[in-house]
Order: C-alpha cells, then sequence, then structure tokens
C-alpha cells in the first residue's frame, strides 16, 4: 500500500486553493463547478452543513447486487454524486476502501473530498441515511430526506438524472479532472516500475485491457469468485503429440 500524507483542498492551504483554481481552468469547468468548489472550502467544516458520501466498503465485495461494481463503474457514480452534491448544497465526500483506500493512489483537486475518521464514524452509524442505487429521480420519486448525513452506495452514470439536478451537467473529463489527481506517491511508484520494466519511464510499451464483463466467472460479481477449469471432451486432445 502506497501511503501519502498531503493537505491538497483543505480550505487553509493557499497554494492548493492556487492549484485547484488552475485545474478548474484546465478542465474547463462549468460556472456550477467552480461556485460549487468555493461552497465545499467554505463549508467543509461547517457545523451546520449538510453532507453527502459515496461510500463503498469490502464488506460489499461478492454481492450479486454489485453495489461497489468495477472501477469505472466507482468514478462515474462518484462524478454522479458531486452533482447531486452541488444541487443539493452538500459537501461530497467520499469513502472508498475496497479494496484498498482511493486517498492513497488519488488525491483531492478542488474540493477536499477525504472524509476524517470521526465523519466515517458517524456515517456507519444508524443517523446516516442510505440510498442503495443514488438519490431518486425527480420525475418519479420524492425528494431524498433532508437529514444531515446521507451516502449511496450503488452504481449510476456520471449523467444520469436525479433530483433537482437540472443544470448540473457536464463532462466526465470535467468531472473527473474536478474530483481527481494521482498521489506524488503513486506517480513515484508509477515512474520506477516503468524504469523497471522498460529501461525507462518513457520508453514504449505495449499493453493490453481485456473486459470479461462484471458478472464473469472469476469476477466478484459472479456466484463462484474462483474459475473452475473447463472440462475437455476430448482425451485426446490432452496427449502429447510427440511423445
Amino acid at each position: 500500500m502506497l501511503s501519502l500524507q498531503d493537505d491538497v483542498g483543505t480550505p487553509g492551504n493557499a497554494e492548493a486553493r492556487a492549484e485547484a483554481n488552475a485545474e478548474l481552468d484546465r478542465v474547463k469547468a462549468p460556472v456550477w463547478m467552480q461556485e460549487y468548489a468555493a461552497w465545499h472550502r467554505q463549508h467543509r467544516n461547517d457545523r451546520g452543513a449538510r453532507f453527502l458520501m459515496y461510500s463503498c466498503h469490502d464488506q460489499m465485495n461478492g454481492q450479486r447486487a454489485g453495489v461497489c461494481g468495477g472501477h469505472g463503474n466507482r468514478i462515474k457514480h462518484i462524478c454522479w454524486t458531486l452533482r447531486a452534491a452541488a444541487a443539493s448544497r452538500r459537501v461530497l465526500l467520499v469513502d472508498w476502501q475496497s479494496p484498498e483506500r482511493l486517498e492513497e493512489y488519488i488525491g483531492p483537486v478542488a474540493v477536499d473530498w477525504r472524509p476524517t475518521a470521526a465523519e466515517r464514524a458517524i456515517f456507519s452509524g444508524a443517523s446516516s441515511h442510505v440510498y442503495k442505487f443514488g438519490w431518486p429521480d425527480v420525475r418519479t420519486a420524492p425528494p431524498p430526506p433532508g437529514t444531515k448525513y446521507l451516502r449511496v452506495t450503488g452504481g449510476s452514470p456520471h449523467e444520469a438524472p436525479c433530483y433537482n439536478c437540472t443544470g448540473f451537467q457536464a463532462s466526465f473529463n470535467s468531472l473527473y479532472g474536478f474530483l481527481f489527481r494521482p498521489t506524488a506517491a503513486f506517480r513515484e511508484h508509477v515512474h520506477a516500475t516503468r524504469v523497471r520494466l522498460f529501461g525507462g519511464a518513457s520508453a514504449p510499451y505495449v499493453s493490453m485491457h481485456v473486459r470479461m464483463g462484471d458478472s464473469a466467472e472469476g469476477s466478484l460479481l459472479h456466484p463462484s469468485p474462483s474459475p473452475s477449469p473447463s472440462p475437455n471432451p476430448d482425451p485426446s486432445l490432452n496427449s502429447d503429440p510427440n511423445p
């Protein structure tokens, strides 16, 4: 596990705020994202603030409902949660702890979404209301409750509708760049790995990305997490052609 102590995005860090503003310009963030960045910094430690947390814990793995989903699905849902938090004026928090804590690899940019230990404890208790698959759509359901602590654990695409989210749209690139960037420790680890494997950090290499589906045999969402060998109906195919 990588380790990084970082104060990026905290309200009292002027250098971090300057970097965040530069990142907002780089990702061409719409006005609502720029306004939410300032609002989030102002209310991050406000006792009267309301909160919306995305949660993914290890005990969620292996459930066929896939409440955490794959890494891509999780990132998309966090981007959706950002839109819902901005639309409802809630402080966004991200509590990704499975298989490791997200902030070990990716840090905040425009808003500090990292929960404190005390906030994690509050959200794990009965005082927080949990929406398994996100907030209700305004067209089909009543608004979410006005309780102080709300969290979501499901999967919704970043562009999916949510209550009162009209006017809170942005591209995936803008949403991602607003929230995330690799930590220094992770960047150093990737650099060292490239040097070790390919002889240099900028050396060309060939990679392959194999997608088998969220419910493929051997995946966390399959009833049997361990793949079983395929039986060979023709024993002759197992023999050595040149004994």
